[in-house]
């Protein structure tokens, strides 16, 4: 089956560098850092205590959905949490970006059962979607890894041409607050009545490349490329780490991926902070 291709990146990147190469459509695996090694382990802990005493990966032969969910929610809980996200800063800094120029979002861990039995829950799959739609923001980067061993039907597929190609959606009339106040209604686990996020109107007319990458190792792209969640036809649960940055610079300088289809406003910066000093950025009006 064909994979995505990554571009593998051994050594530390200025964030000029990984700017311009995100933004022109590029999909970057960081290797061998020591602090994406210890959040990938950090997860597996969170995980274990969750779906203990069951083998995470394998908790929904243990558990039925309501109660897997449940416990996906503890662990999700759990992960999102300053001492974790400091992981993440110094994931940054080992690559050699400015963790004092950037903004984060929620620290996410995504768990995705077997679609036979545990379809549904929060965090669990989603369809083609590009992550620009839901904030309008064209500079944002997103930071994925796997916690367990990926494999081609349990992981993350993106659609390369559609870098390029529109892809009818609800952006334009999409609404955080809706989505928000609908969350609040929804049980301890599961998918609000509201999706998260604008949805797709159209299929893409080609299959999503899977992403193959070890665990403890990063991808970094452009949150304007369409991906989705591969259908969990295996007998294993996938679990994953997420995280959204903007940089400073990209914002003054209105660097950003092309936006192909896009039509949510205003564009959503209270979503992030600031890595130093938790002060959301500073809107940016276009020239």
């Amino acid at each position: 089956m064909k994979t995505l291709p990554v571009h593998r990146a051994d050594a530390p990147m200025s964030h000029d560098e990984l700017s311009r190469r995100v933004f022109a459509g590029e999909v970057i695996c960081f290797r061998n850092l020591k602090a994406a090694r210890k959040l990938a382990r950090a997860a597996r802990k969170e995980a274990r205590k969750a779906f203990h005493p069951a083998h995470p990966p394998h908790a929904h032969r243990t558990f039925n959905k309501e109660e897997f969910f449940a416990r996906a929610n503890e662990a999700q809980k759990n992960f999102n949490s300053a001492k974790y996200k400091t992981i993440f800063a110094d994931i940054l800094r080992e690559i050699s970006l400015p963790a004092e120029e950037m903004f984060w979002d929620t620290l996410g861990l995504r768990v995705n059962p077997p679609a036979k039995t545990h379809a549904g829950g929060y965090r669990s799959a989603v369809k083609a979607h590009r992550d620009t739609w839901g904030t309008a923001l064209q500079a944002q980067i997103n930071w994925w890894a796997p916690v367990w061993q990926l494999s081609a039907r349990r992981t993350m597929g993106f659609y390369p041409s559609y870098w390029s190609r529109p892809l009818a959606n609800t952006t334009a009339q999409w609404s955080l607050e809706d989505f928000l106040a609908a969350r609040k209604q929804a049980a301890p686990g599961e998918a609000a009545a509201y999706p998260s996020a604008p949805q797709p109107l159209q299929q893409p007319d080609e299959q999503a490349l899977p992403v193959l990458i070890r665990p403890g190792e990063l991808l970094a792209f452009s949150s304007a490329h369409l991906h989705a969640t591969i259908p969990n036809t295996t007998t294993a649960s996938r679990f994953s780490f997420e995280i959204r940055t903007l940089n400073a610079q990209d914002l003054k300088q209105q660097r950003g991926a092309p936006n192909t289809d896009c039509e949510s406003s205003p564009p959503l910066y209270r979503l992030f902070r600031g890595i130093d000093d938790n002060k959301p950025p500073t809107p940016v009006i276009p020239a």
